[in-house]
């Protein structure tokens, strides 16, 4: 499948929000497309492109690279293995430092909380799949980042979903993410609502765009659904809310014993062209991470 950049306008208003600078979010999908692009491309190409990145936006792929690397089972995946090796050619070439003990110390703990988001969605999804009672937290989805410019304060990226602790005031929350706790604007986010629905991805989405806040996901990959536009879903994995084609992912039915007996349906393509056979799989999921 192809994904098509069709984004609501709503969505490119909200890149202007916030902060007013309407970078961020942009920057976001934008350095995660060059991240993939960088585990396929040849390492000089993806060398002259970092030199061209501002050094806010060099520090987001360095630090995105790094969680790939982190989030490896090892260098025995090839993916892995590029990426070492680009880093090395940009130490060679004065772009990149290499993390101090104490950065690689918070990064791995960044990985095991993403990767703990992950394993409790999942395990609520599957929950809900057999029609057992689920057990939420309520969370929230920033729409807009939010900079802190004072302590006590947290801080937040548009599409970070955030667990609230108290309800602090009508206007301020408390809530935690990324293993830090603290004060949020209200108005800067919307509530995740109960789970009701739930997809999994058939193939690898990169994203493709700097329109709306697309959700880089990978095939297997289990997703609370949270709104269906046509072509497009937002839903959430992990610690991530984000849109994504509709056509990638089969959504999960909650099967009873009776339906699991009579041979269920199970998934079906959400829009009617979703993928289900495994031959087809690589294939498109190779179309997507180079559209």
């Amino acid at each position: 499948p192809a994904a098509d950049d069709d984004d609501d306008d709503e969505d490119d208003e909200e890149a202007d929000d916030g902060d007013g600078s309407g970078n961020n979010h942009d920057d976001a999908v934008y350095l995660s497309h060059m991240v993939a692009l960088a585990q396929k491309s040849e390492n000089s190409s993806t060398v002259q492109a970092v030199a061209r990145l501002s050094d806010a936006q060099r520090n987001k792929f360095f630090r995105r690279v790094e969680d790939e690397v982190a989030a490896s089972p090892g260098l025995h995946v090839p993916a892995t293995k590029k990426l070492v090796s680009l880093l090395t050619e940009l130490v060679d070439a004065g772009l990149y430092q290499p993390p101090s003990a104490a950065a690689v110390k918070k990064q791995k703990k960044r990985q095991r909380l993403r990767q703990r988001a992950v394993d409790e969605q999942t395990r609520r999804i599957e929950q809900h799949r057999r029609g057992e009672k689920v057990k939420e937290e309520k969370r929230v989805v920033g729409v807009w980042e939010y900079a802190p410019t004072s302590k006590g304060k947290l801080a937040f990226a548009k599409g970070d979903v955030i667990e609230v602790v108290a309800e602090t005031s009508d206007e301020w929350w408390t809530g935690t993410r990324g293993g830090y706790t603290g004060l949020f604007p209200v108005a800067y986010t919307k509530e995740v609502p109960p789970l009701k629905h739930t997809a999994t991805v058939q193939y690898d989405f990169v994203p493709t765009s700097n329109k709306g806040n697309q959700l880089p996901l990978r095939a297997g990959d289990r997703v609370m659904i949270l709104e269906v536009k046509g072509e497009w879903m937002e839903g959430i994995h992990g610690d991530r809310c984000g849109k994504f084609p509709t056509k990638w992912v089969n959504l999960d039915s909650a099967r009873s014993s009776t339906s699991r007996r009579g041979g269920g349906d199970g998934g079906s393509g959400a829009s009617g062209g979703g993928g289900t056979g495994s031959g087809n799989s690589s294939s498109n999921s190779s179309n997507s991470s180079s559209s």
